[in-house]
């Protein structure tokens, strides 16, 4: 057994799960978990993980979440039911009476052929919970062939399941109709519904205590530091989320003139493989992967911009794209997995026909940057940012999700990328 103690360990509960999911600590095929409150600060940390779990053949996701003194989210709630899907099972499980309860374990448990791991700590699946709390977990690898193990085993298993038991009047299963009648009924709120009514609270108080003290001075507040260093939640990332300055540890006057942009853009970054760089008598492409695209096909215009090529089973997007200083006619193509004489073809999704692009880049890990235009005559606007130029590279790099099914074969870098929104 281990104990995860933040912020003082090395591992952070969100290491651990992260890593779990990614089969980095065995072959699971069930995730289960009991969890207190969720947040989409925690969902987002988990997403792409939670997505490529349970998208494999087999596999299972069942988790309970508490919606007790409004603190898990709609946004969060909603997040999570898009990364599970209809494969995945979210259970809410609220208590009302005259003696007060509160849904509160923070339990994870991972359940293979050959090996469980279990999680029980403080930890919410939140980012705070995650990663920069002071939370502590107890982490524990169980034998399904031992006798205690499955002793425990089945007594974890059987609590999660009387949680979920809709046989009960204090369970729902989640859905988006639930999710409104639980927003209807004030059980859970926007977050940024919950921030808004916060600072009016807070407005609310300072103003009767100067109403109560008048224009007396305020009583000194005791007051604290930051404490020990805390390391920032390091796989943020997913479209319709908003570059905050706060996370980038950053005063915006001091920024790049291209990080000052982005603040206020909708973008996309994606790292480049060797097979990106130029090279004699190849196609000037950027491959981006389905996988990549799928995580947020609005950014893309997927499918409702594409044209359909039926004899390929091809789809191409033409669109325009402002480069330094010129305007590159390039294209979107999502190739099918074959070709119309039944040949292997690539099932890659490309961007293509970019020369200017593909010139200027030097070497693995050089970044490129999509961003949305908001000018009619071109749909993006490239830019690349350098490995080299460590001052802007690091800032933009923050939170790029490594894409564990593209590797170079010459270095084994993986491809990495991340979706920002300004809402």
């Amino acid at each position: 057994m281990r104990v995860i103690l933040q912020p003082f360990s090395d591992l952070r509960l969100g290491d651990v799960l992260h890593t779990a999911l990614l089969g980095g600590y065995g072959t699971f095929h069930t995730f289960q978990a009991a969890i207190a409150f969720v947040k989409q600060s925690g969902v987002r940390q988990l997403y792409e993980p939670l997505q490529q779990f349970i998208q494999q053949e087999g596999h299972m996701v069942r988790l309970v979440v508490g919606v007790d003194q409004q603190v898990t989210s709609q946004d969060g709630l909603s997040l999570l039911l898009e990364a599970v899907g209809a494969k995945g099972q979210i259970w809410i499980n609220h208590t009302e009476g005259s003696i007060p309860v509160t849904f509160h374990p923070k339990i994870y448990l991972f359940e293979g052929i050959d090996s469980a791991l279990l999680i029980i700590g403080s930890g919410n699946l939140t980012s705070g919970g995650l990663f920069t709390n002071d939370e502590a977990s107890s982490v524990q690898t169980l034998d399904p062939q031992n006798g205690e193990d499955i002793h425990l085993l089945n007594e974890v298993k059987a609590a999660i399941d009387r949680w979920c038991d809709q046989s009960q009047d204090n369970v729902r299963r989640l859905d988006e109709e639930v999710l409104q009648q639980l927003v209807i009924g004030d059980y859970i709120r926007s977050e940024a519904t919950a921030r808004s009514e916060a600072q009016s609270e807070g407005e609310e108080r300072a103003a009767q205590r100067r109403k109560i003290q008048g224009d007396e001075q305020y009583p000194r507040r005791v007051k604290f530091g930051r404490g020990f260093e805390r390391r920032r939640p390091p796989y943020k990332s997913a479209l319709r989320f908003p570059l905050e300055l706060d996370d980038m540890g950053e005063d915006i006057d001091s920024m790049s003139p291209l990080v000052q942009i982005l603040t206020r853009a909708n973008w996309f970054a994606i790292t480049v493989l060797e097979g990106d760089l130029p090279q004699k008598n190849s196609s000037p492409e950027i491959r981006i992967g389905k996988a990549i695209r799928d995580i947020e096909p609005g950014f893309w215009g997927w499918r409702t911009l594409f044209e359909h090529d039926k004899r390929r089973d091809q789809y191409t997007r033409i669109m325009r794209i402002q480069f330094q200083n010129q305007i590159i006619e390039g294209y979107l193509k999502d190739f099918p997995a074959k070709k119309p004489d039944g040949t292997k073809s690539s099932a890659d999704f490309r961007l293509g026909s970019v020369s200017p692009i593909v010139r200027n880049l030097h070497q693995e890990d050089d970044m490129i940057i999509l961003m949305v235009s908001d000018d009619e005559a071109f749909d993006y606007i490239a830019h690349i940012v350098y490995k080299t130029d460590a001052a802007t590279y690091d800032i933009l790099a923050d939170g790029l999700i490594q894409h564990t099914r593209s590797k170079s074969s010459v270095t084994g870098t993986y491809k990495k990328y991340k979706y920002m929104r300004r809402i």
